[in-house]
C-alpha cells in the first residue's frame, strides 16, 4: 500500500510541475469537506494548486462507517489524490459548477462493537481502495473564499457505490 500510495504523490507533483510549467501562475488551495450518507461519514481536510480553474491536491480526514446489520461502528482514515475543475456560472465567477474525482485508499483502524454472536470484535488494521465522483456548485462568499455542496458517488471495494451529499468550504489564495 505503501507504494501506492506513493505513486499517487509522484502523479500528483508531476500534474502540478507540468501545469506550472504550462501556465507559470498556479496558487494555493486548501478545503474542508464533510461527507454523510446512510452507511458512511467523513470530515476531511484538502490541499491544493490550483491553476487556473483546476485544482490537484492530497486530502485525508477521519471517517466513520455505521453497519446496521451489525452493532458495530468502523473508524477509518482516507488518504487520496484528487482532481476538481470549476467553470464559471457568471461573470463576477460568484456562482460555479465544479466537478471533483478522487482516488486513493482508506486505512480501517478501529472497530467498535460486538459480533452475532455477542463476543469482542477481533480487528486488525487493514486498507481499502476507495474513488468518489462530485458534481455540484459552488458560492464565492468573498473573492477567495468558497461554500460548496455536491451530490457524491462513492466507489468502495467490491462494487459497492453508496451515494450521499458533500458539503465544504474552500479557501484559495
Amino acid at each position: 500500500m505503501k507504494k501506492y500510495l506513493c505513486s499517487l504523490a509522484v502523479i500528483f507533483l508531476a500534474m502540478t510541475v507540468s501545469a506550472q510549467k504550462a501556465n507559470n501562475s498556479w496558487s494555493p488551495e486548501f478545503a474542508a469537506k464533510a461527507f454523510i450518507s446512510i452507511y458512511h461519514g467523513s470530515y476531511e481536510l484538502m490541499a491544493g494548486a490550483r491553476v487556473g480553474d483546476n485544482v490537484f491536491g492530497l486530502g485525508s480526514g477521519l471517517g466513520m462507517e455505521f453497519w446496521d446489520a451489525y452493532p458495530a461502528d468502523v473508524r477509518k482514515i482516507p488518504v487520496y489524490c484528487f482532481y476538481r475543475g470549476y467553470v464559471p456560472l457568471d461573470q463576477k465567477r460568484r456562482f460555479m459548477l465544479f466537478g471533483e474525482v478522487t482516488l486513493g485508499g482508506e486505512c480501517v483502524y478501529k472497530i467498535i462493537g460486538t459480533d452475532v454472536g455477542g463476543g469482542e470484535i477481533k480487528h486488525t488494521p487493514y486498507w481499502n481502495w476507495r474513488a468518489t465522483l462530485s458534481p455540484g456548485i459552488t458560492l464565492s462568499l468573498l473573492k477567495n473564499l468558497n461554500i460548496y455542496v455536491a451530490p457524491t458517488a462513492e466507489i468502495l471495494p467490491h462494487q459497492e457505490v453508496h451515494g450521499g451529499m458533500a458539503a465544504g468550504l474552500t479557501v484559495g489564495f
